[in-house]
């Protein structure tokens, strides 16, 4: 029997204790791109595997803190409606949280909502005007320095230190 890492069950990859969309909603279920009846565990194992297990600890710490907002609402993580969900994100953004932090949450309930068989969070047309209208009312800083290349200023310090030498003997 193999034990190496394919054979490993899908829980061993910290989504769900169970291939099947959970109601509980302080546990992240299966991503929606693993989860339906017709896929097998392994399958479900593969494609569940498709994001690092680091993003997957991001993943569950940000949809806990998503279910656990939605519970306190009253509302079904898994199929929490838009409106629930900016008024979610606009929390954060209201608490001077960068696009980029508002955006990996978005990214996370996307994730894991199961939606009514329409667009995904992520591309429903009210997220994205959500997500554009923050970036321009808090733009990301941008740094002030340009980026320097190691190799090519010690690149340039050999260049200069040769002709320099060069002409000292000249």
């Amino acid at each position: 029997m193999d034990s190496g890492p394919s054979a490993r069950p899908i829980d061993s990859l910290v989504w769900s204790s169970s291939p099947i969309p959970q109601t509980d909603s302080l546990a992240a279920p299966l991503p929606n791109l693993a989860r339906s009846d017709s896929l097998s565990p392994a399958v479900q194992h593969i494609l569940v595997s498709s994001h690092k297990a680091s993003t997957r600890k991001i993943y569950r710490s940000k949809w806990k803190h998503f279910a656990c907002w939605a519970s306190g609402q009253g509302i079904d993580p898994l199929v929490a409606p838009i409106h629930n969900i900016l008024e979610f994100l606009s929390t954060f953004f209201h608490e001077d949280a960068s696009t980029s932090t508002i955006r990996v949450q978005l990214v996370t309930i996307s994730n894991f909502h199961v939606g009514e068989g329409g667009p995904t969070v992520m591309s429903h047309r009210l997220c994205r005007a959500f997500m554009k209208g923050t970036f321009h009312l808090r733009p990301p800083i941008q740094d002030p320095f340009f980026p320097w290349n190691l190799n090519l200023m010690l690149s340039q310090l050999y260049a200069t230190t040769l002709r320099t030498s060069f002409n000292v003997f000249t």
